[in-house]
């Protein structure tokens, strides 16, 4: 649709018998649009011009945040539901359920190193006590030994 200046500084629609369109339409027309971004009146109709690009761009990028934020919670719904998977398939035999995830998916990198280094920490840990177990059942297994060894040692004696 193309147009041309009128006269009185609107734009003369090519399409349809000439009607002249004036400036204060189209603002009036987009004024709720930009109030529903978050723009106040006020500043629509007397603040700076350069105020309407802003609110459009941060409306823009609350809008891609907004997405985001509900893609993620549709990845926590579908993690919590292929949990429960086993419940609900008569195929499957094994009816144990998964633990729902101990903790929120890291989504920044400070996040993400937090949870990989708590990750190591609790697997050291883990690590830690299996050997530490297994030092005990050695020592034990020797104490007995050498318990044995003593009592033949008394009964020859």
């Amino acid at each position: 649709m193309g147009g041309e200046l009128g006269h009185g500084g609107g734009l003369l629609v090519e399409d349809q018998p000439p009607r002249i369109i004036k400036y204060s339409e189209i603002f009036e027309k987009v004024c709720p649009k930009y109030m529903a971004m978050g723009m106040p009146y006020q500043e629509f109709w007397y603040g700076d011009v350069q105020a309407v690009k802003a609110y459009k761009q941060a409306y823009e990028l609350k809008m891609e945040l907004e997405n985001q934020r509900l893609w993620l919670q549709g990845m926590y719904v579908y993690d919590a539901v292929s949990r429960l998977y086993p419940l609900f398939n008569p195929l499957t035999k094994a009816r144990t359920i998964e633990p729902y995830v101990a903790e929120p998916y890291p989504l920044t990198k400070k996040t993400r190193e937090k949870s990989e280094l708590r990750k190591a920490d609790e697997k050291a840990k883990k690590d830690f006590e299996f050997f530490k177990a297994k030092v005990a059942a050695i020592n034990a297994r020797y104490e007995k030994k050498e318990t044995e060894a003593n009592q033949q040692v008394e009964h020859r004696d």
